[in-house]
């Protein structure tokens, strides 16, 4: 054996072929048939004892810890999520998981870094929420294409928009506010954090209604809240566990959440068939994804770690009732395929509303 690790370092394809010709006996001669056999034969036993660069380290993953790029500051519902999801995943997967902030330019820093820099061998993760989607309908200069530069990895979850008003506003309702923007044409605003995924659905819906609201862009999600209480904006879709405070003390008035069902975390509030628009049914989704090239055996064991963490009761409830989504836990298929399909979705919307990359 120590002659054949030997030998096989070097990798000589010919000297491998002789030895497993010796060992099993088969007679010599120049038959392609069996050289070809014989080949195959040394190249699975070179992945064996790792003369193929990555075979055997991906068989054993993860053997260190994991960085896991989120491409957004910390502090608030989303680093709340991912810290209690990565603390079950790490159980799973018997190596640490360390979160690697990389904000900036609305997630593109960080989502650019993974798809582009990082080494494509299973120790570097991104986690990100749909709004990596948006970015070829609304980026000309990209520099890097979200299909093939990263490899999906798993959907961690799915979660409605919220619509939500001011107590200011004399609306309780989105029959009411509806008929209140409509009275005031002009005169009303919606917050967003500039071109989009919060304006994307936010211009999307008031396509779907009929109404007319001036965007009024801001640097980050503190300030939009603000605004909305002080009534300089009187929309706006902000995260359900972030709101529901204000929601709580009556200063956000939610008018419905975009999705079939209701969410847990806010009951009183309607979903959107009862708020009287079944049609618009929008949600945002957050999840994993890898460079592409990543060893398939690391996707797939690291989504598996994810998939076990969404299992457990405990982080379930917490993710349901405190952070307001619907855990999903998809397999690396399901999220190549949401991918896909939320892309098409955005530039569709952005088409539509003759938004162009800039």
């Amino acid at each position: 054996m120590k002659m054949l690790i030997e030998t096989y370092k070097s990798f000589d394809s010919s000297a491998v072929c002789s030895h497993f010709e010796s060992a099993w006996h088969i007679p010599s001669g120049n038959s392609l048939i069996k050289r070809g056999v014989l080949t195959a034969a040394a190249l699975v036993f070179a992945a064996c004892v790792g003369l193929i660069p990555g075979a055997a380290h991906a068989q054993g993953y993860p053997t260190k810890l994991i960085s896991l790029v989120v491409p957004y500051a910390g502090g608030g519902q989303l680093d709340n999520t991912i810290r209690t999801v990565a603390s079950s995943a790490e159980k799973v997967l018997g190596q640490s998981i360390v979160i690697d902030s990389r904000p900036g330019a609305g997630g593109l820093i960080g989502s650019n870094y993974v798809a582009k820099q990082a080494a494509p061998d299973g120790y570097t993760m991104l986690f990100t929420v749909a709004s990596i989607a948006t970015y070829p309908a609304l980026n000309k200069s990209l520099g890097f294409d979200p299909i093939k530069d990263l490899a999906p990895v798993s959907i961690l979850y799915e979660q409605p928009y919220l619509f939500a008003t001011n107590s200011q506003v004399p609306a309780k309702t989105l029959k009411e506010f509806i008929a209140y923007a409509k009275a005031n044409p002009g005169k009303l605003n919606y917050g967003s954090s500039g071109r989009s995924i919060t304006m994307l659905a936010t211009e999307s819906f008031l396509n779907h209604v009929g109404i007319q609201l001036t965007q009024v862009p801001f640097s980050n999600l503190a300030l939009i809240t603000t605004a909305l209480m002080r009534n300089d904006i009187q929309l706006y879709t902000p995260g359900v566990s972030s709101a529901s405070g204000q929601i709580k003390a009556g200063t956000i008035v939610p008018l419905f959440v975009s999705g079939r069902s209701r969410v847990t975390a806010l009951p009183d509030v309607p979903n959107s068939a009862e708020a009287g628009v079944p049609n618009f049914t929008p949600t945002v989704w957050a999840g994993f994804f890898a460079p592409a090239q990543t060893p398939a055996v690391a996707i797939e064991r690291f989504s598996a770690a994810i998939k076990a963490a969404v299992n457990d009761a405990a982080i379930r409830d917490v993710l349901i009732k405190r952070d307001g989504v619907t855990p999903v836990g998809s397999t690396p298929a399901e999220a190549g395929k949401l991918m896909r399909e939320s892309i098409a979705e955005f530039t569709a919307i952005a088409k539509k509303l003759g938004l162009e990359p800039e």
